[in-house]
């Protein structure tokens, strides 16, 4: 039997909101996409938060110079082409059929507009640090010019960033995007009832391009009630699912894995003793078995040492790389029966302390201790610069699957130019070649520069190895998609299903 109004939804928000909402007039439940998140979205303007189920929720209202196709490459997205003139300067031309929800052509000046803000945003200017403002601008109404101050080979991964997306400068920064979005994407605002729903319409001028009716975001806080919502196909997505809890089968759902670029590393401090014998942080990685890790916490196990090549794929070899007995006998025959080391988290953070404590079960009774030192924020980071700590818990936030990235967030923390190289590495050779690798334009050039790279950390082992904290999504049956990247950057690609009788 078909269900127009899901009754489930109704008394969620019911006793959420204090009374029951309408839902949106004329929804054809069969192919509209309804989608189940944590929280309400706080703004639907990219620029104005990092807010993850905004970003999410705000993403498919708008475009991007550039984007990621179903494989998940770099592809244009509002771009007709670009040219790179030389190592600093870009020039890029606009589609000239994509018009904001409005009516409103988009037009270089938007470009321009958009990319001004996102530079000068204190929550995400470090995404366009090296372009230069001052020489931005339109060659005519759909070419932009764009110079940067030094070469920036992961520029166009920042213009495919949901924070860069395209706003309409006729608008202006007092417009009310968290209620009244206006985007060239290929959905647009239909209604939104603050910590109820958000529901999105096909944008008429896009119809082509979108395999469903329409998106209803609805907000179910708790977890088991979104899980009930899926199972009774109230529900066809839901996000952020909690794997600490065992979850029970799924009548008429899987889990997915969507993959954010987010890893939380294992750091030697190569700079204390006795750290520097590089038999010990050899030892640590055989003595740890991601994968147990990422069964323990969720999410994904990667193994090798950042940023060793298997870490970059999505098969990776290396996650069963593990012998303890082979570690254990390392750190013997070089004299460590009893060996004192700590390890420093960030106090207060649930996937730091946990990490923590599968660590301390996986080294338990291999002739050493464990002693964790929990930092208060800004101490943390003093803590790691002034290498007090032989082992510490890192988060990496990575904007491509090129290695450039997390090389730069590791060596070059600070995008300024002022280098906190948490790993305390005292190496000329990985500085030298992370320095001459990253201004490398040519992707196909520089991508196998990192080869000599990689070798020689291997050797250092400054990293024990890598744990990706997936997001899980709850996933019906009943749709589909081919992008298995990130499927909610583009849910115009989701086909629903009919509902079977």
């Amino acid at each position: 039997m078909r269900r127009i109004i899901p009754l489930f939804l109704v008394i969620i928000l019911l006793c959420s909101c204090g009374q029951a909402p309408e839902l949106p007039e004329k929804v054809n439940v069969k192919k509209v996409l309804n989608v189940a998140l944590e929280h309400s979205p706080v703004s639907l303007c990219p620029v104005e938060t990092m807010d993850k189920v905004s970003l999410m929720t705000a993403a498919p209202l708008y475009h991007r110079l550039f984007t990621y196709n179903e494989q998940g490459a770099l592809v244009p997205d509002a771009l007709e082409s670009w040219d790179l003139i030389d190592e600093l300067n870009y020039k890029f031309t606009l589609k000239r059929n994509l018009v904001f929800h409005n009516g409103d052509q988009l037009t270089a000046k938007d470009v321009i507009y958009t990319i001004k803000r996102v530079a000068e945003s204190p929550m995400w200017g470090s995404l366009l640090y090296g372009v230069n403002i001052d020489e931005l601008k339109a060659e005519d109404e759909y070419t932009i010019l764009l110079t940067t101050l030094k070469p920036m080979p992961d520029l166009t991964t920042s213009l495919a960033t949901v924070a860069t997306s395209i706003l309409n400068h006729n608008l202006g920064e007092n417009y009310n995007y968290t209620q009244n979005p206006i985007g060239t994407g290929p959905y647009k605002l239909k209604e939104w009832r603050p910590g109820q729903f958000v529901s999105y319409d096909v944008n008429p001028n896009l119809r082509n391009q979108v395999k469903n009716d329409g998106i209803i975001y609805w907000n179910i806080p708790e977890q088991e009630p979104r899980i009930k919502a899926l199972e009774e196909d109230n529900i066809q997505i839901i996000t952020s699912v909690d794997t600490s809890q065992t979850l029970r089968p799924l009548q008429n759902g899987r889990w997915i894995f969507d993959l954010p670029l987010h890893f939380i590393a294992v750091g030697a401090n190569l700079s204390k003793e006795p750290m520097n014998d590089l038999t010990i942080p050899r030892a640590l990685r055989l003595l740890t078995d991601p994968e147990e890790v990422a069964s323990f916490m969720g999410g994904k196990a990667h193994g090798g040492v950042i940023p060793a090549g298997a870490s970059f794929s999505e098969s990776n070899p290396a996650t069963s790389f593990h012998n303890r007995e082979q570690g254990k006998a390392m750190l013997t025959s070089a004299g460590y029966d009893d060996l004192a080391l700590t390890l420093a988290i960030s106090k207060g953070d649930k996937a730091m302390e946990d990490l923590a404590k599968v660590l301390e079960q996986q080294w338990l009774g291999y002739g050493f201790t464990l002693t964790i030192n929990r930092y208060e924020d800004q101490a943390y980071f003093q803590a790691l610069r002034e290498g007090r700590d032989h082992l510490y818990l890192h988060n990496v936030q990575m904007l491509s699957p090129d290695p450039a990235d997390m090389l730069q967030l590791h060596f070059q923390t600070d995008l300024s130019g002022v280098a906190a190289n948490y790993s305390f590495l005292s190496d000329a050779g990985v500085d030298n070649m992370l320095e001459s690798s990253h201004v490398i334009l040519n992707p196909e050039i520089r991508l196998p520069s990192y080869s000599a790279l990689q070798q020689r950390l291997d050797e250092l082992c400054p990293w024990l190895f890598i744990w990706e904290p997936s997001d899980i999504l709850g996933v019906s049956s009943r749709i589909s998609f081919p992008d298995t990247k990130n499927p909610m950057l583009h849910p115009e690609r989701i086909v629903v299903e009919d509902i079977k009788e």
